[in-house]
């Protein structure tokens, strides 16, 4: 029996808000650093100074993609870039 895509891809993380696989996808600072085109020890040190959305598990920062995604939109209309030069 094959089920439902759109059901297959839900899980439920609790308060009956069942929330689709894909948005729960969780990045590693290398690959928010790639996705950036920064240096890792600038996503480092602004997950440290909380100026972008990450969270830690263990010693390791993690990075939702929803929540990158929509910070680096945020970041764009303001004409400033992401990461200002000679500060990595």
């Amino acid at each position: 029996m094959q089920m439902d895509k759109t059901w297959a891809n839900l899980v439920d993380i609790g308060e009956g808000n069942p929330v689709m696989v894909r948005d729960l996808e969780v990045f590693n600072i290398t690959e928010v650093a790639a996705f950036l085109g920064a240096h890792e020890q600038t996503v480092r040190r602004l997950a440290r100074r909380g100026v972008i959305p990450a969270f830690k598990v263990g010693k390791d920062w993690r990075f939702r993609k929803e929540a990158i995604l929509r910070w680096s939109e945020e970041q764009q209309p303001s004409g400033r870039p992401l990461l200002r030069a000679g500060h990595r």
